[in-house]
């Protein structure tokens, strides 16, 4: 008896991420509804995520406004730089779809097709990154990028987690959306962190000292 209501048991072990998801995707949609803090909650996001995915959560609400607030001057500037692409891709698709009558919008409509699937990729490691290491805005870009191509496997896989989560909320069932965010940056995590290790990107021990690690 005593094991089952343990708290290293399995099942209250399970429990406890769940709720832990579903708190953090409640936090993460309300400190993303100006939309251009969206940056900075999806870094806090993963920030948490991270520590949870190594069975090192803490104080996740403590951790999460505490990067949420040191990240935020950058986060919102690789945001707001992704949503300006994002919008232009956007815009470009939208414009080809409507023509597709000409030649040249179908062939132009391939090209930002692939241009839309490679921001997906940088999109995918961004935040995360950011949530792991200081380093110049354009590092972050670069990094991000490196990682999504050279692990395009697993990013691949993480793009198919990101959709199917999606699909499932809109879909078959809209409570989903009320853990999405967090479940989607969990399943990530548990990937991420075996990639991170690979570019010294591992997570610190404790929350004291800077948030990222120098690359």
């Amino acid at each position: 008896m005593n094991s089952i209501f343990s708290l290293d048991n399995p099942v209250w072990n399970f429990i406890g991420k769940l709720v832990d998801m579903l708190a953090l995707s409640v936090l993460w949609a309300v400190c993303s509804l100006p939309v251009v803090t969206l940056g900075a909650s999806t870094t806090a996001l993963y920030y948490v995520m991270l520590k949870l995915a190594e069975d090192k959560e803490g104080a996740i609400f403590q951790s999460f406004f505490r990067s949420f607030k040191e990240n935020f001057k950058q986060a919102t500037i690789c945001w707001l730089i992704m949503l300006f692409f994002g919008l232009v891709l956007g815009g470009d698709l939208y414009i080809c779809i409507r023509r597709m009558d000409s030649a040249a919008a179908k062939t132009l409509l391939i090209v930002f097709f692939v241009l839309a699937f490679v921001y997906g990729m940088v999109f995918t490691y961004l935040f995360p990154v950011l949530a792991r290491c200081a380093a110049d805005t354009k590092k972050i870009f670069l990094l991000s990028f490196m990682m999504a191509v050279k692990q395009f496997g697993w990013t691949l896989f993480m793009l198919v987690i990101t959709a199917g989560v999606v699909a499932l909320a809109v879909f078959v069932q809209w409570l989903f959306l009320l853990i999405a965010a967090g479940l989607i940056a969990y399943l990530h995590s548990l990937i991420l962190k075996n990639i991170f290790v690979l570019y010294d990107l591992g997570l610190p021990d404790t929350d004291d000292g800077e948030l990222g690690i120098p690359y």
